[in-house]
């Protein structure tokens, strides 16, 4: 791979301070730029040039300059230009593939793509799908969405139905390990519980204080679903509004 010297780090507008202190406290001698939207067109396409051209740099664009900047990210003076690295924090928000700054970040040119979210799955497996398509440039699942929905999520949603067969839930458990198999190597995760137990390490070795630090507790969850059957005279009403034709 060589040594990376340029980065574009892609980020929700309200976190670019957060990045921009972190940057200076970690590593000071790097120069950084701004490609967002509180800073005029011209500006901050200046300021990309001059991160381009530079031995190395940082640049921190916000996910909205992004989606409508994308071409000009990927040129440097008119020539084509490959980003080493890509970060894109809180990548949750590029999990809708049919939005316009998806289809953005996802053309640009960048060599290796890193992803920062707590919630790789938010409403549907899909989700999931279009994080590691753009992470891994569609290599890794080597399938395109469609595909997707129909030989993983559409099984693995069936098999986890209460009403489910036994071949409908081996089918999904079966599915799910594959997709498992396929992306566990690319995924680096770290839960609470793992930092915790770090924390204890760390409290009992020679010289450190008797407590560390640890995330607080929360009590268990519980999950209880109760089905709530309709009575006759209301599955009734149902079936006829559901006839009624607008």
């Amino acid at each position: 791979m060589g040594e990376a010297r340029h980065f574009l780090i892609i980020v929700p507008t309200s976190l670019i301070p957060n990045w921009e202190e972190e940057l200076r406290k970690w590593v000071p001698n790097v120069a950084q730029y701004r490609f967002s939207g509180d800073i005029a067109k011209k500006a901050r396409e200046r300021q990309l040039y001059q991160a381009q051209a530079s031995r190395s740099a940082v640049v921190i664009a916000s996910y909205g300059v992004c989606r409508t900047s994308a071409d000009v990210l990927n040129t440097k003076n008119g020539r084509h230009w490959t980003w080493p690295y890509m970060i894109l924090d809180e990548a949750h928000n590029i999990k809708n593939s049919s939005r316009k700054s998806s289809k953005a970040i996802h053309g640009i040119n960048s060599s290796h793509r890193l992803l920062l979210t707590g919630t790789p799955v938010m409403n549907k497996l899909v989700d999931f799908y279009n994080l590691m398509d753009v992470m891994s440039k569609g290599t890794i699942l080597d399938m395109n969405q469609a595909g997707f929905k129909m030989n993983y999520q559409k099984p693995i949603e069936t098999g986890r139905k209460k009403c489910a067969s036994s071949y409908e839930v081996h089918k999904a458990n079966m599915l799910s390990k594959v997709i498992r198999d396929k992306t566990e190597f690319w995924i680096l995760r770290r839960t609470k519980d793992e930092v915790n137990v770090k924390a204890a390490n760390d409290a009992r070795a020679p010289g450190t204080s008797k407590k560390g630090p640890s995330f607080p507790e929360l009590p268990p969850k519980n999950d209880f679903v109760l089905w709530c059957r309709m009575t006759h005279k209301q599955l009734k009403i149902y079936n006829g509004k559901k006839s009624i034709t607008f």
